[in-house]
């Protein structure tokens, strides 16, 4: 089941579906025309042996001149039994016929074997020379007969051929239904799938042009379309990561070409000449700087790595976003350069303390090494709408450390919250960090 497609799914589905609902109907179908006709018949039993039971009179004594061709006479017991010849003539192919108790037939057709047991007023079956018969008896209550029976005997051949013909028209019909299922189940798996297809080709599309840009359009409301802006969201998201590592990638080879370059630069003018102990010994120190500068970033590629890698396992707690504020503003001191704090109280959000320290730090530190504002920097923390809004006035978008931005990114990430940058002419850039507020 696993290998089928899920178009010839749902056509197999749909497909058993039908014959198994066609089936349990013809089965419930069939019990109740059984039912029907059953009672049918005893109905008509009942009726030719209540006509029958009117033709037959018990005479004490018979008069030779009230004999009649009209009517057969035979003796029982102390009188005589006036039967009349129609008693015979009956309507639906019904066989009736007259036994004593003993089982002994007096008259009529009976195509049964005699019996002395007999059943009032209950319809049974019985078979004779390979055919089936329903059989109905009941008591004779015309005066002096007490000790008779009438028994009417019908042949299924009708009912069997009714239950026979209605046979055949369920399999005509079922095999209709089928081929209509098939049909009909090929027509709405097309349907269903078409928008799985569409799925499936902007999946390959994505896959074969590395776009992740592209959205997948779906105007409806149903489970669909609602995977479908999933989908758009999971792509946008991706994109904007890859966008980030992007980014995050040139700033560092940015920042690893400069060190190397003066590294590069100062061993080549080293061996140019031979150069006096002090030339050499500044060669070496700057060379050495620019070292600790590589192995700075290093190392700070190396914590947006982690961050990267294991975003999920920092412990989240409700932080007092405002006296940390204070706390980092009031701690960082930099010559000639005022930190203006305007701070509202008790502004709480959910997230980890030490990565929210490390972005409040890394802020600052791009703000005071690359302020356009170089007498005062502004650190606003707000609340408007049930969000905490972090903003710093004053850095270059330009110049600023883009390592720092790197990782300040990842960490607004990791606490799902929104950085935006907008730009005020004169005063820099301000950055702005929204978070959800608690």
């Amino acid at each position: 089941m696993n290998k089928i497609s899920i178009k010839n799914r749902i056509t197999i589905i749909l497909t058993l579906s039908v014959i198994i609902f066609a089936t349990i109907t013809f089965l419930i179908f069939k019990f109740t025309i059984g039912i029907i006709l059953d009672n049918n018949n005893k109905t008509i039993l009942l009726s030719s042996l209540n006509i029958s039971e009117n033709k037959i009179k018990y005479l004490d004594s018979v008069e030779p001149n009230n004999v009649s061709d009209d009517y057969y006479i035979t003796p029982y017991n102390n009188g005589f039994l006036k039967i009349d010849y129609s008693f015979l003539n009956n309507n639906n192919n019904v066989n009736i016929a007259i036994f004593s108790k003993d089982g002994e037939l007096i008259y009529g057709e009976c195509l049964l074997s005699n019996s002395s047991e007999f059943t009032s007023n209950t319809l049974y079956q019985s078979i004779y020379d390979g055919v089936s018969y329903q059989i109905f008896e009941k008591e004779l209550k015309t005066e002096g007969t007490d000790a008779l029976w009438l028994k009417a005997a019908m042949p299924l051949t009708t009912h069997t051929q009714q239950i026979h013909l209605l046979t055949n028209i369920f399999i005509l019909l079922l095999i209709v239904f089928i081929v209509a299922s098939i049909l009909i189940s090929n027509c709405i798996s097309k349907i269903v799938l078409k928008p799985i297809n569409t799925i499936n080709n902007y999946v390959a599309g994505i896959s074969d042009t590395c776009d992740l840009k592209r959205k997948l359009n779906m105007n409806d409301s149903d489970e669909l379309s609602i995977l479908c802006n999933n989908i758009n969201r999971m792509n946008s998201r991706l994109n904007e990561s890859f966008e980030k590592e992007r980014q995050f990638m040139i700033h560092i080879t940015n920042n690893f070409r400069n060190p190397l370059s003066v590294i590069s630069s100062q061993c080549e003018y080293m061996l140019e000449k031979r150069r006096n102990i002090n030339e050499y010994s500044e060669a070496l120190k700057t060379i050495l700087r620019q070292s600790g500068k590589m192995n700075s970033l290093i190392n700070k590629v190396s914590e947006y790595s982690c961050l990267d890698s294991k975003k999920n396992i920092y412990p989240t707690s409700i932080i007092d976003l405002s006296s940390l504020v204070r706390d980092i503003g009031n701690k960082t001191v930099i010559n000639n350069i005022d930190l203006v704090l305007e701070v509202s109280d008790d502004i709480c959000i959910i997230g980890n303390r030490l990565l929210q320290t490390r972005l409040l730090q890394d802020l600052l530190h791009n703000a005071y090494m690359h302020s356009n504002v170089k007498n005062s920097i502004i650190l606003r923390l707000s609340s408007k709408d049930h969000k905490a809004i972090l903003e710093i006035d004053g850095i270059d978008k330009e110049n600023a450390n883009n390592t720092k931005l790197s990782m300040i990114n990842k960490i607004v990430d990791i606490h799902n919250a929104h950085i935006s940058i907008n730009n005020n002419t004169g005063n820099g850039s301000c950055y702005r960090i929204i978070y959800n507020q608690v």
